[in-house]
């Protein structure tokens, strides 16, 4: 049996483009797939605001969580999203309006409970008599950081608590009120360096 001859003008038809594009050339007939869409991935994050989300994540605040070890509990909002809630414009009658009020009374609540914890850190006697002076020491210097910690956010958050500095100025003394800010700067870089774990902490 004597094989078909070649059609040269037909095998060329298609050379240089893309394969697709070549098995249209070759074969006129054959239909072109669409592609598929990849269905979109649900996000198990609820971006809406209600009242039971804002008053769990108001209660875990005054209990002495932060906003981020709150916001990475599965069910709970991004942290970004909770900013919003925060510093985003609302109209008058939209809920969140009151979020704000809510989440500083959970911050104050939070410094109340903070100020407790000093004087509790500040009374731990636990392991004061053993006997290794390298460990006595990394445990003291921890617990003054922690103390430090908890200083400052209760002197940010209730101004009654916050330090201040007397400068003399002649007959009439200038009161300075420290700045936290880079207090905390310093402290969080100290807890990361030490160790990130200890830093959530």
């Amino acid at each position: 049996m004597v094989p078909a001859p070649l059609d040269h003008k037909r095998a060329n038809r298609g050379a240089g483009k893309r394969p697709q594009a070549r098995r249209l050339a070759l074969n006129p007939m054959a239909k072109k797939r669409a592609p598929k869409k990849r269905a979109d991935k649900k996000r198990g994050r609820p971006t809406l605001y209600s009242d039971a989300l804002a008053a769990t994540i108001c209660k875990r605040l005054a209990k002495g969580d932060s906003l981020r070890r709150i916001c990475q509990t599965p069910g709970m909002p991004h942290v970004d999203t909770v900013m919003g809630w925060l510093f985003d414009t609302h109209p008058k009658d939209d809920p969140r309006t009151e979020f704000s009020l809510r989440y500083a009374h959970a911050r104050k609540a939070q410094a109340e409970l903070y100020a407790d914890d000093i004087i509790e850190i500040a009374d731990d006697e636990k392991d004061d008599d053993v006997g290794d002076l390298a460990m006595s020491s990394a445990r003291l210097a921890r617990h003054r950081l922690r103390i430090d910690a908890r200083k400052w956010i209760v002197s940010r958050l209730l101004p009654r608590y916050a330090d201040k500095i007397v400068h003399e100025g002649g007959e009439k003394p200038i009161p300075i009120k420290l700045e936290g800010r880079q207090l905390a700067r310093g402290i969080a870089l100290i807890l990361n360096r030490a160790d990130p774990k200890k830093g959530k902490e």
